[in-house]
This record gives C-alpha cells, sequence and structure tokens, in this order.
C-alpha cells in the first residue's frame, strides 16, 4: 500500500472489516505507535530494528535500518519473527537479521501494480488505427 494512503486509522478500519494489510508509512503518521527515531536509527548498524504493537487495535508498527530507514505499519503479520536476507556492503554482501513483514512486503509489494497491467492488457478493447492494430 502507498505511503500516502497509508495511516493508522486506516489499517485499524481495514482490520475491522477483516482487509489484511502490510504498507510502508510516512514519519509523521505514525503518531500512535511512536518507536524510535529514524535519525536514531539511521546511524545504528544496517539490519537493526524497532517494532511497537498496540493490542487494542492489533496494528504493529515497524521500523527497520537498511541503507535508509523504512517504516512499516501492518494489522495481521507478526513482527517477531526473523530471516535473514542478503545486502551489498562495503566489502561485499553480508547476511543481515530483517523482520519477517519487512521481507514478506518486498516480496509482494508489486503485486497489486503487477495485478493491474497485466488485467489493463488482457482485458482492454482492442482498437484499430490506421489499419494497424494497437493498445490505445
Amino acid at each position: 500500500m502507498d505511503n500516502i494512503f497509508t495511516s493508522f486509522d486506516l489499517f485499524v478500519s481495514l482490520r475491522d472489516k477483516r482487509f489484511f494489510a502490510t504498507g510502508t508509512v510516512r514519519e509523521n503518521i505514525k503518531a500512535k505507535c511512536p518507536s524510535i527515531s529514524s535519525k536514531i536509527l539511521g546511524k545504528m548498524d544496517r539490519g537493526t530494528s524497532d517494532r511497537k504493537f498496540d493490542t487494542k487495535n492489533e496494528i504493529a508498527a515497524v521500523r527497520w535500518n537498511d541503507s535508509r530507514v523504512v517504516s512499516l505499519i501492518t494489522n495481521f503479520e507478526d513482527t517477531r519473527c526473523f530471516t535473514k536476507v542478503e545486502r551489498r556492503m562495503k566489502g561485499g554482501k553480508r547476511k543481515v537479521d530483517v523482520l519477517s513483514c519487512v521481507a514478506s512486503y518486498n516480496k509482494y509489494k508489486n503485486v497489486s501494480t503487477y495485478l493491474t497491467i497485466t488485467w489493463k492488457h488482457i482485458f482492454h478493447p482492442y482498437k484499430e488505427k490506421s489499419g494497424i492494430g494497437q493498445y490505445s
């Protein structure tokens, strides 16, 4: 989900309607789930993370330091599990710990974009222009 539209209240509403989502969130929107500031986390080692969980609304906020700080909010994923990912660093590649919800988000974040593009090309009406078949 795009970080322009992502908010704590939206994720609570989605969860109440039984829609499960994970998305990036902007720094100023995470007020209801405060965590370590991006400036402080950005100075820590790559792979360092912070997470907060709102037990009342069952919403988790995650902040993870990669090449820059990434902030996520989720209403269904477990934020206690870690996995290893390979990252390029000075002196070669190195494996770093990453929260499984971050790895899952990175794996599936482009699925909706892919489905939208595929849907458009498969079901868009075929039109002819100047005797040459084209999609418009």
